[in-house]
């Protein structure tokens, strides 16, 4: 919670009351520190619950599923908790783990339950409607069914008044690459079912699982671009010779058994459905009605299998990547495809629709963000963007813009992968991301054209300065810029200062930066401790950060993901080990989505950006049997302008242990043990620091991985070449050489521009605190474990203790919150004062919020 005190005293007082009637009696119910998981990998509580206060009117309810053959639930939702008094929305016989009454409710608490078809209800939910809620009645699919025209096209146009202004169209850059691949297109041997079996085992059972997947993966992905390319220009020109090599492909792919080499990987399997959905569409009038019926077959039994492998567990089930990244977006096309000529097609699009509106986006809180991190952002973005706008064109909902995290996500975009520059450093392929690049810019300008939000345009803008950007050289999001947003252009911005930093609270992570808008000149700063944990692509990483100055990786996460279960990945890449973050025991965090943690506070000020990360559930996880007796690990990350790092950590075991502090470089670490210092050189800056702790440490540098990068699988680089894995990079801990069951850290680490010279690092220890001193700020932290932890940080101009009260200028600040974060800066010749207590992401607020009512009970 973070107070302004010149927003007025009524503001405060509120605020306060929040603070202590919600925030406080939640806190109380940690045990040893630990909170029950918020996110499982299928949910285990009904959302919303507790008496919640919902974020959209109406709010969609989910429940936990009971996976069998045959499972049907009943709902009801009323104001009245016997459910006797009208209006009742009730749902009484579903399949789907979900249920939207489809229009807004009324202001107040509602109630509701679910039950299997024949048994008791579950319990008694409850949520809160207020004014603050935001407007999200999207019509019932029934409405978006109903409006699917009878006739083809409708993929690549909707009907052939539009096909014919496709072919009308002047040629551009987008164009003239689409009919460059189909021309290639035209030149490749028509598939064989037998290409898709892998022929070049090897004597290791694992590897070879996924050289078979692979083997089927690539034949359904060759497929489908090759038939994309050449429908596309087909629509595009009505040339008979695209037409002719698709329904060649089409023909000869459609009589393949679906249960066999196709089914061996699901994208493949999904890209060979959506390839055939593509023919059937676009030359539906070109194909007898037996030739239709064998594509119908095929389509059919594939989009079958999706539905029923989904139906009563996509719902509820954390992620599942594939499906969210393209496989739902073909599923629903290929339906949409099917739609009056199947019985079922109206089945299938319905829970598609209401699947997507019900929980995307699934990675990303209301604020922005995208937990699997950057680089695996890229596989969704046309799944988020496309199937919107189908829902829109059918039913006139604006889900782009009736969404926040839409706007949001510019704003995760610009402070997690500023323009030219890498990313934050979370997730998996992380690595191979040097700038945003073409995906990035493409998806930030359709964001620009559909929301008029100029931070978009700005962004897109930006870093074309950097990079060389085509747009037409990527297919992502080409035909959705020739077919749905031709007549938007992009909104006009006017440049402006950003804050130093940006939290996204709900994904869980921050960003801060010294020149948020100069790359060049910026050190970027981020930590990550999110409520998702690890899971899928994410990495197990919690109050972990990473340094970039310039836009390159300095003090930075380590390792390559080279396959999901190669040795290095799942051993270093990963693993606790490759970040800058914490051991015990030599242990790290369990990869699971019980090993969670969270961002508590934030403070930013002119000069001074703060967070507070809570990592204390993170080494912990029933799922995986792993249990290293960590019961508090708090860290506190500051940003001080100009360039100065500022990381304090509390740590706290239920038996004595060794803690390992660990920091990685991209570039040679020269370790000063006897001062406890470090020194990196990077391409465009240099880094210094220094780490202090409660107990003296014995310091490891090394400069290779434990478990070396191996290509097991072949994997090759953008030029076609067997990528090989530089073992370049700089590892170093430091572990308290006697066991103590608490701990504290203090790093002050430095980074600037190649060249100019840094201020020393001057330490001054005592008894219980250490004072340092780099350049104008100095900054003080009790390391002793006889005193309550606390971090101070000053200058001329400002005043911040994580815990205590501040003084400037002669006058003391002591809040109103026991307890809280304070800052107090010299702005404009006036004092601004600004505190903050904990505040619990929306997510771990209502899994607490639960187990508080299952208590009562």
């Amino acid at each position: 919670m973070r107070l302004l005190f010149n927003n007025g005293l009524k503001l405060v007082l509120l605020q306060l009351v929040f603070v202590v009637l919600v925030i406080h009696p939640v806190l109380a119910q940690k045990t040893n520190g630990w909170l029950p998981a918020p996110f499982n990998r299928h949910q285990t509580y009904p959302i919303p619950t507790g008496g919640v206060e919902v974020t959209f009117n109406p709010i969609s309810l989910r429940w936990p599923f009971e996976k069998r053959n045959k499972v049907e639930y009943e709902v009801r939702l009323s104001q009245d908790s016997t459910f006797q008094k009208s209006p009742v929305f009730t749902e009484a016989k579903t399949e789907w783990a979900m249920y939207n009454p489809h229009q807004k409710l009324a202001i107040g608490l509602w109630y509701w339950q679910y039950r299997k078809v024949g048994e008791k209800w579950f319990g008694l939910n409850r949520f809160k409607i207020t004014e603050k809620a935001l407007p999200m009645a999207y019509p019932a699919p029934e409405v978006f069914v109903a409006a699917i025209p009878r006739d083809h096209p409708r993929l690549l146009a909707h009907g052939s008044s539009e096909l014919s202004n496709l072919q009308n169209r002047p040629r551009n850059a987008d164009i003239n690459a689409i009919l460059a691949e189909a021309e290639e297109a035209l030149k490749i041997p028509l598939p064989r079912e037998d290409e898709g079996v892998a022929n070049k085992l090897i004597d290791d059972e694992i590897k070879n699982k996924l050289i078979i997947k692979l083997a089927s993966m690539f034949l359904g992905n060759r497929v489908y671009y090759n038939v994309a390319s050449l429908c596309q220009a087909y629509a595009l020109t009505g040339d008979e010779r695209f037409a002719e090599k698709a329904l060649a492909i089409g023909r000869e792919v459609a009589p393949w058994d679906p249960d066999k080499v196709t089914r061996l990987s699901d994208f493949g399997d999904s890209r060979f459905m959506m390839a055939l959905a593509l023919v059937y569409d676009t030359f539906y009038d070109r194909l007898t009605p037996a030739e239709r019926e064998v594509f119908r077959h095929s389509i059919r039994i594939r989009v079958e299998e999706f539905y029923q492998d989904w139906k009563n567990n996509i719902e509820v089930r954390v992620l599942s990547a594939h499906v969210w990244q393209h496989i739902l977006h073909y599923f629903f096309q290929s339906a949409l495809v099917l739609q009056g000529d199947e019985p079922e097609a109206s089945l299938w699009l319905s829970y598609a629709y209401e699947l997507f509106l019900t929980r995307s986006p699934i990675l990303g809180g209301n604020d922005g963000g995208w937990v699997n991190g950057a680089s695996y952002f890229r596989m969704n973005m046309e799944t988020l963007l496309d199937i919107p706008m189908f829902i829109k064109k059918y039913t006139g909902f604006d889900f782009v813009n009736a969404h926040p995290w839409y706007k949001n996500q510019i704003d995760w975009m610009v402070y997690g992968m500023p323009p030219g520059s890498v990313a934050d450093g979370y997730g998996d392929n992380n690595e191979t991301l040097k700038k945003p690049g073409i995906e990035y810019v493409a998806f930030a300008e359709e964001l620009a054209k559909l929301t008029r939000y100029p931070s978009a345009a700005w962004y897109a803008d930006q870093c074309r300065k950097y990079e060389p950007i085509d747009l037409s050289r990527n297919n992502i999001l080409r035909w959705f810029r020739l077919t749905k947003t031709p007549a938007l252009s992009l909104p006009e911005y006017q440049s402006k200062d950003l804050p130093m930093a940006h939290l996204f609270k709900e994904s869980g992570v921050v960003a801060m930066h010294t020149r948020p808008m100069q790359t060049e000149k910026d050190l970027m700063v981020t930590m990550r401790s999110s409520p998702y944990g690890s899971y899928g692509h994410m990495i197990a990483d919690q109050n972990t950060f990473n340094m970039v100055y310039g836009g390159e990786k300095t003090f930075y996460r380590t390792g390559y993901k080279i396959d999901m279960n190669d040795p290095h990945r799942l051993g270093w890449n990963k693993h606790t080990k490759g970040s800058n973050g914490i051991l015990i025991e030599g242990a790290g965090q369990p990869y699971s989505t019980e090993a969670f943690g969270m961002l508590t506070r934030f403070v930013q000020g002119e000069r001074l950006s703060y967070v507070k990360g809570d990592a204390s559930n993170a080494y912990r996880s029933k799922e995986t049997n792993e249990e290293y007796g960590l019961t508090k690990f708090d860290r506190h990350l500051v940003l001080l302008q100009p360039g100065i790092v500022v990381i304090y950590d509390e740590l706290e075991a239920d038996r004595p242990v060794n803690w390992s502090w660990l920091i990685h470089s991209m570039k040679k670490l020269n370790l000063d043990a006897a001062q406890n210092q470090f020194t990196s050189q990077f391409e465009k800056s240099t880094g210094q620091g220094g780490l202090w702790s409660t107990l003296p440490v014995e310091w490891a540098v090394a400069d290779t991985f434990e478990i070396p990068a191996v290509n097991v699988i072949g994997r090759l680089d953008e030029d076609g070449e067997v990528r090989e894995y530089e073992d370049n990079q700089w590892h170093l801990k430091a572990t308290n050489k006697v066991k103590s069951s608490k701990m504290r850290f203090l790093s002050v680490v430095q980074v600037g521009a190649l060249g100019v010279s840094q201020p020393k690092i001057v330490s001054s220890v005592g008894d219980e605190k250490v004072t340092i001193r780099v350049g104008e700020w100095q900054v003080s932290a009790q390391l002793g474990l006889n005193g309550p932890a606390e971090l101070r940080i000053t200058d001329a101009q400002t005043s911040f203790s994580t815990v205590g009260s501040v003084q400037l200028a002669g006058k003391t600040y002591q809040g109103i919150i026991p307890g809280s974060t304070k800052l107090v800066e010299l702005g404009k010749g006036k004092p601004h004062f600004q505190e903050a207590s904990e505040e619990l992401p929306l997510s771990v607020q209502q899994v607490l919020l639960y187990k508080k009512s299952e208590i009562k009970k």
